[in-house]
């Protein structure tokens, strides 16, 4: 399923279980488990979350990631140490626990790539909120991730009754998730065209080479090609290749070719009627993301009779969903926008965006 498919029904689960740990069976409480390849942005989803639940009970909510790898199975579950008389042992308050009156998600982020004793220690953590005699405040919410053992990410066997205690939720790319994401940052204009013009690029794994295209190596090179701007092409070309793989990048940088023959975006929002409309479906993506890069509340409508004109000239309702999704992420309430009411009401817009 998409990342963010997954992000609501976990976001629903988590509400569930801050309005209902402790006071119902535990087997009646979700704790969802993101399991997919690596570099798919499932940490920075599970932080958003924990993001909104902080917005939407008005409090500060934060996000413990917790590495199971990096832990001793003392270290999670507390050590014991002699009381003052030393006629008993105790065992002492692990220091990843919450504090009480805070808020925020207990993360167990790559689950299976921590030992099997450190797994059965956490199992009791995700199904009961607690660990020996220290409990979880009901304040704080669990939720967990992992990698496949077909990723090759170092992961371990997950004993049987840790996999009951979660809910399996596959996740995998989907570049709308992502160029979405990236435009809500306002990160990568290119990169996002690129990826809309070639989706099978964002993620390409390959157990076989040091280095594949994932969203999160992408996300890098958004980075790479600011800090390396003034470089020759050759050198931006190099260290792109570092991130997503020599063949990923020579096809990037072809692509990048194309922007010089997109004109001037400005002009065409200007004069959507009658700016020129491209051949090459190569350019025609470039300008749509540059288009969509520009849209706001007071120029959607320009865009809207641009992409029109292109469905009119047979280019494919593609580019207009291209367009629409990802320019969307630049209008606060959309919704209320005439002129995307009017494109979703008239242009098929409604199963694309609602």
């Amino acid at each position: 399923m998409r990342l963010s498919e997954a992000s609501i029904l976990s976001e629903d689960a988590l509400i569930h279980q801050l309005d209902n740990r402790g006071k119902v069976a535990e087997s009646e409480i979700l704790v969802p488990y993101w399991i997919g390849a690596a570099g798919l942005g499932k940490t920075q989803a599970v932080k958003a979350i924990a993001v909104r639940l902080g917005e939407m009970r008005g409090v500060e909510f934060g996000c413990k990631i917790f590495s199971l790898a990096q832990y001793s199975p003392e270290d999670i579950a507390g050590w014991l140490l002699p009381n003052e008389d030393k006629t008993k042992m105790n065992r002492v308050k692990p220091d990843w626990m919450p504090e009480e009156g805070t808020y925020g998600v207990l993360f167990f982020d790559e689950l299976p790539q921590g030992i099997v004793a450190n797994q059965n220690v956490s199992a009791q953590i995700i199904n009961d909120g607690r660990v020996g005699d220290w409990i979880i405040p009901d304040t704080w919410v669990i939720v967990a991730a992992g990698n496949r053992t077909s990723d090759r990410a170092g992961t371990n066997q997950m004993p049987s009754h840790l996999k009951d205690r979660l809910m399996f939720l596959p996740v995998e790319a989907n570049h709308w998730d992502w160029i979405s994401h990236m435009m809500s940052r306002k990160r990568g204009e290119q990169v996002c065209a690129f990826i809309g013009f070639k989706p099978t690029a964002l993620h390409a794994f390959n157990p076989d080479e040091d280095v594949w295209p994932t969203p999160r190596s992408w996300d890098k090179v958004c980075t790479a090609m600011t800090i390396y701007a003034s470089l020759p092409v050759a050198q931006r070309r190099n260290a792109v290749a570092g991130l997503v793989g020599a063949s990923v990048a020579a096809e990037f940088f072809a692509f990048l070719a194309v922007y010089d023959e997109i004109g001037d975006v400005d002009d065409i929002i200007k004069n959507p009627a009658s700016a020129p409309i491209p051949d090459r479906p190569d350019v025609v993506f470039a300008l749509c993301q540059s288009l969509a890069s520009k849209a706001s509340d007071k120029n959607i409508g320009n865009i809207i009779k641009y992409i029109n004109r292109l469905e009119e000239v047979g280019m494919g309702a593609e580019y207009s969903a291209f367009v629409m999704k990802t320019a969307i992420q630049a209008i606060p309430n959309y919704k209320q926008n005439p002129d995307i009411r009017d494109w979703v009401l008239n242009s098929g817009g409604k199963e694309l965006l609602l």
